[in-house]
């Protein structure tokens, strides 16, 4: 059956917030891209909130938006739905979405590099596997941890519409010129200089939901850029790339849509808006100076890179802080939107030192200053901490989901944080 048509959005919102008396809330998701950790961290933070404040919460998500990783943990998320708008709140299935969500996908990736992607390489392609590449091996790694692996993108738009789902968007990049590429059940009506819908290209087709996340989550070189090789016949066919190349944060897609769904609302039953960014690393002030000091040769050969992926992530972060400060803006004394940015925490971990070192230490420390226990510990501590960097790719040890989880309770005990504010915001307005 045809897609959903784009008017066909406001009423699977209206459905999806028919649960809610008077005046609606309405809650929208950008989960950013990140390899693994932006999975993880994604799926922690949705089943966190789901853990502390009911499914009600859930329920009146009515947009996800995922870039790459936060595709791949929104995938996970999704899955798990029941058919009562949420997934059931119950500690072990929140728990096995995160573990679904976390599960190493790099043996896949090794597996297609050693065999059907290298006879390719090698001019060999008549020595086929199944999975095709590494990309297909990805993708089938992931269905064999989801509990609904068959599911399609048109699959989940009757869901959608009943209010049952919220819209999920698997943010791409097209290769040729550099334009979003939406994969979603839904169909946004994009103009052709906003960017491109699958469901513009291709209306009769229909795509798996685990293939729509890989398509978003295209890891440079641990997943191929694609294209649709077997096009309908006068269909063009573009490459498709990982979403973060146009927008790592997936602001821009949630924007249009609450653009577009609150000047339907002539009515005004949607009161109020929250926006929760899910980003998967700390965030990072601007530089005072150099970190390193990359010279001559390194930097006449490596500039210009460097130049391009600063320049990118500056550009991206401050487009979308004006984007949603318009919007903000646009619709202040209307409809209340507030902006609430749930990134990753910066967090240390304790380093044990080995024996040898620890005792060395000590016979040190106590050479200076003989028998101050108290001022030892605090040297210890200070050599031994060390700041938590989040992992970029496609493999999680077990620590590293441990160190995940700890990060979102550091966060709930954190009376200032964006989460923290946000669970008392909707504990205090919706008591129920």
């Amino acid at each position: 059956s045809p897609p959903p048509e784009a008017d066909r959005i406001f009423q699977a919102v209206q459905q999806r917030l028919s649960h809610q008396k008077g005046a609606k809330t309405l809650v929208v998701v950008c989960a950013s891209g990140g390899g693994i950790q932006a999975a993880g961290w994604t799926t922690q933070v949705l089943t966190g909130l789901q853990a502390a404040l009911g499914t009600d919460f859930t329920k009146a998500i009515g947009l996800i938006s995922g870039v790459s990783g936060g595709s791949v943990g929104s995938l996970h998320f999704l899955d798990r739905f029941d058919g009562s708008g949420a997934p059931p709140n119950d500690p072990l299935i929140l728990d096995d979405i995160f573990q679904a969500a976390t599960a190493d996908s790099l043996g896949a990736t090794g597996w297609g590099l050693v065999y059907p992607d290298l006879w390719r390489l090698l001019g060999l392609p008549f020595l086929t596997t199944e999975p095709r590449d590494r990309g297909a091996a990805i993708d089938l790694d992931w269905k064999t941890h989801m509990k609904h692996p068959n599911a399609t993108l048109r699959g989940w738009a009757q869901a959608i519409e009943n209010g049952k789902m919220p819209i999920p968007v698997f943010n791409a990049t097209i290769v040729e010129d550099g334009r979003r590429y939406l994969l979603s059940p839904m169909t946004f009506g994009l103009a052709p200089e906003q960017g491109v819908e699958f469901n513009g290209l291709y209306r009769d087709c229909d795509v798996d939901a685990s293939t729509a996340a890989l398509l978003s989550a295209t890891f440079p070189y641990v997943t191929p850029v694609t294209r649709n090789s077997r096009a309908p016949q006068n269909e063009p066919i573009f490459h498709v790339a990982d979403g973060g190349y146009f927008d790592n944060f997936g602001i821009v897609t949630a924007v249009d849509f609450l653009e577009k769904l609150l000047e339907q609302d002539q009515s005004r039953t949607i009161e109020k808006v929250l926006l929760v960014e899910i980003r998967a690393f700390p965030d990072e002030p601007p530089l005072k100076t150099a970190p390193d000091h990359r010279v001559g040769w390194k930097m006449a050969l490596f500039g210009p890179i460097f130049t391009i992926v600063g320049a990118r992530n500056a550009t991206q972060s401050q487009r979308n802080a004006d984007d949603v400060q318009d919007l903000i803006e646009q619709y202040r004394g209307m409809v209340e939107i507030t902006d609430y940015k749930i990134a990753f925490p910066k967090i240390k971990f304790f380093q044990m030192p080995v024996p040898e070192t620890a005792k060395a230490m000590y016979e040190k420390f106590a050479a200076k200053k003989p028998d101050d226990n108290t001022a030892f510990e605090s040297y210890w501590h200070e050599k031994a901490e060390t700041q938590y960097q989040p992992p970029l790719s496609w493999t999680l040890t077990k620590k590293q989901r441990q160190d995940i989880r700890r990060a979102w309770r550091e966060l709930l005990n954190t009376e200032n944080s964006d989460a923290a504010k946000l669970i008392a915001r909707w504990k205090a307005s919706h008591p129920g």
